[in-house]
């Protein structure tokens, strides 16, 4: 019996010794409307994103690269700048409509930004991150798209598909 209560000691130990990933993923919505409107339609920005959190310093790496790939969808900053919150991202859109509305203020359809983006644990050590946006800046009709972005979560870095 003393064999048993040691196995059991020894197998307690070791997967109590194990490191628990404690990766949480939690969706956060962001929400921006332009206050020049025409019967009462305004311009619109909507982001939905996953926001990554944990231990790891890494994941605060990949939340960046979220947000700079959403950047992607709807700034109209200089290339090269970059955003460092959904806010400030979201106001270089409305400030952007509103400095074309100013300047021709027949133009009929106000513009809008819808951007979902999901995550997906594929493994402990790989998150895969889907993007669907839709964007209308004036024009015929809107652009919309889907895009995959794959993260290490122990680098942070996006790992490339084969």
């Amino acid at each position: 019996m003393n064999k048993n209560v040691l196995l059991l000691l020894l197998i307690c130990a070791f997967y109590g010794c194990q490191e628990v990933d404690n990766t949480k993923i939690e969706e956060k919505k962001y929400e921006l409307r332009s206050q020049i409107c025409s019967d009462s339609q305004c311009a619109k920005v909507t982001i939905v994103v996953p926001h990554v959190s944990g231990d790891k310093t890494s994941l605060s790496n990949i939340n960046q690269q979220v947000l700079q790939q959403v950047s992607s969808f709807i700034s109209f900053a200089e290339k090269g700048e970059s955003f460092e919150s959904y806010d400030k991202l979201m106001q270089n859109f409305i400030d952007s409509y509103e400095e074309i509305k100013t300047k021709f203020p027949n133009e009929p359809l106000p513009w809008e930004a819808e951007i979902t983006a999901q995550a997906h644990r594929l493994s402990k050590q790989l998150l895969s991150v889907h993007y669907d946006f839709y964007t209308f800046t004036g024009g015929a009709h809107g652009n919309h798209g889907r895009v995959a972005q794959f993260f290490d979560t122990e680098t942070g870095q996006t790992q490339e598909t084969k």
